[in-house]
């Protein structure tokens, strides 16, 4: 009986030592704002307005997302795209998402500096959550180099710890996309027209 004690408690305290380790080192933290949120970044050698209009345009996402299969804008007729309030439905790449689809609304344009969308309606996924926000942060590091950052976080009033547990998680997941997409579109935007970052930068 004492030997099979010792064993379960062994058994729980790797399991908590793995569950804080998981926790500790996600990327899904706080950084340089109150909120925990999932952020990548990369150095692109293009002008920020070249890389703002690139992503705008919904119908460039097949080029560089290892995600998004397709967008569609829902509302062409009357929004234009990449504007705020402009809906567009997004369909997964991912053998798992075949079926998979959820839809944003931009809800926050300021021209080469930020692009904001909020993700509602899921369907087809194993995982949901409410109140999501993405945005795009476009910095100018020089005349020919943007840094273009990734982020994902919470509406304040949908930040607690059931969200927080869902996103642990997918976070290194979503980091990780979150990465070989903007190396994807580091690729493409520079390769369109050759471009050199300076010594100091790359």
């Amino acid at each position: 009986m004492r030997n099979r004690f010792k064993v379960v408690l062994g058994t729980l305290v790797v399991l908590f030592i793995i569950c804080f380790a998981f926790v500790f080192f996600s990327p899904y933290k706080t950084y340089d704002s109150e909120i925990k949120e999932i952020r990548n970044e990369i150095l692109i050698c293009k002008p920020i307005e070249e890389v703002f209009t690139y992503l705008g345009n919904s119908k460039n996402a097949s080029k560089w997302s290892v995600f998004v299969k397709d967008i569609i804008p829902l509302n062409a007729d009357t929004c234009l795209d990449g504007s705020v309030n402009s809906i567009r439905r997004c369909f997964g790449k991912d053998v798992q998402l075949v079926n998979a689809y959820w839809d944003e609304v931009i809800t926050e344009v300021k021209p080469n500096k930020k692009r904001q969308l909020a993700i509602y309606n899921f369907k087809n996924f194993t995982i949901t959550a409410g109140g999501l926000l993405t945005e795009q942060i476009y910095d100018r590091i020089g005349p020919n180099e943007t840094k273009l950052i990734f982020r994902l976080f919470y509406k304040k009033e949908m930040c607690g710890l059931l969200n927080d547990m869902k996103t642990y998680l997918v976070a290194y997941r979503i980091h990780d996309i979150f990465k070989q997409n903007l190396s994807n579109i580091k690729i493409v935007v520079e390769i369109e027209k050759k471009s050199v970052c300076s010594i100091w930068h790359c």
